[in-house]
């Protein structure tokens, strides 16, 4: 209950949360995203974006999932942190970071702090099918393990071919044995098979 807020700003009906949980505790999923947790702006954003304790606490008395939340790295510049998110950690198991593939050293950077105030930590990496083979995010992966527990591939356009998928996963692979995930888009239909590519490449989470 977190995509789709770009088109409700990040407000969800009450009763559709609910539902939601009702029918995902039935389902072998180990992690639920539950929003942003951010600072305050002066435009309008919902109670998902923000993520005030008093939600999670709610979250928590329908589900027994773990939780997790987003952190946009672009948003998180000269972030005090502890302030941020420190109060969420009695609910929140796992905070994702999204990050544009040349700004990936300071989503490791965040992640480094995360790690540090106790949190397993997963970095999403966008806009893979701009990545190419030679593209300096490769230079980063050396070490990437030690504070971070996934690395996510995220398909923003839906517009990676499962061929250049694969190449992509065998690079990374060649760099770094983190536990991978993927992330689909379907704008041209492709989300489907680049999952079942990602998965017989060895991707551990969807």
């Amino acid at each position: 209950i977190r995509d789709g807020g770009y088109y409700t700003n990040w407000d969800f009906d009450s009763c559709l949360s609910k539902k939601y949980f009702t029918y995902i505790n039935k389902l072998p999923i180990e992690y639920i995203e539950v929003g942003y947790r951010s600072n305050k702006k002066k435009e309008y954003f919902g109670e998902y974006f923000y993520l005030p304790l008093s939600t999670l606490e709610n979250i928590k008395k329908h589900t027994k999932k773990k939780l997790a939340l987003m952190l946009n790295a672009k948003d998180c510049i000269d972030i005090d942190f502890e302030n941020l998110i420190l109060d969420t950690k009695e609910h929140i198991s796992l905070v994702r970071i999204a990050t544009d593939p040349n700004k990936i050293e300071l989503g490791i950077k965040i992640a480094k702090e995360l790690k540090l105030l106790g949190f397993d930590v997963a970095l999403n990496i966008m806009y893979i099918s701009k990545i190419d083979n030679n593209h300096k995010c490769f230079d980063y992966l050396k070490n990437i393990c030690d504070n971070i527990k996934y690395l996510c591939l995220v398909d923003s356009y839906g517009s990676i071919y499962p061929s250049e998928l694969e190449r992509l996963i065998k690079k990374i692979k060649s760099k770094t044995n983190i536990a991978l995930g993927f992330h689909g888009h379907n704008n041209l239909e492709l989300a489907f098979i680049n999952t079942l590519k990602a998965i017989e490449c060895g991707v551990e989470t969807i």
